[in-house]
């Protein structure tokens, strides 16, 4: 079962600040096919990096889980919202 732990080094922010958003996947131990995860914030920050990734196999640490941080850049004072989605892919099995 993969969850999710989702936080922030602040939740308040005015303009022109900036804050960390950490993501941690967990439940990926037996991962052989990529996962794919979305980031989508709302609200007056824009956030750095890519708001989609593929997590391969490799990406995953010895305990199952897998660990990204984005920046978040206020654009004005106000509330803000992270939502993260991860899916996995089915493995195909190919029988000749």
């Amino acid at each position: 079962m993969l969850t999710l732990d989702l936080s922030a080094d602040s939740l308040n922010l005015l303009k022109g600040q900036s804050t960390t958003v950490h993501i941690v996947v967990h439940g990926l131990e037996n991962l052989r096919v990529p996962a794919h995860m979305k980031i989508a914030v709302t609200g007056t920050v824009d956030m750095t990096g890519a708001t989609e990734l593929e997590i391969l196999p490799r990406d995953i640490s010895a305990d199952g889980t897998y660990t990204t941080t984005r920046a978040l850049h206020a654009l004005a004072a106000g509330g803000f919202g992270v939502n993260v989605s991860v899916t996995v892919e089915k493995e195909t099995e190919t029988v000749y």
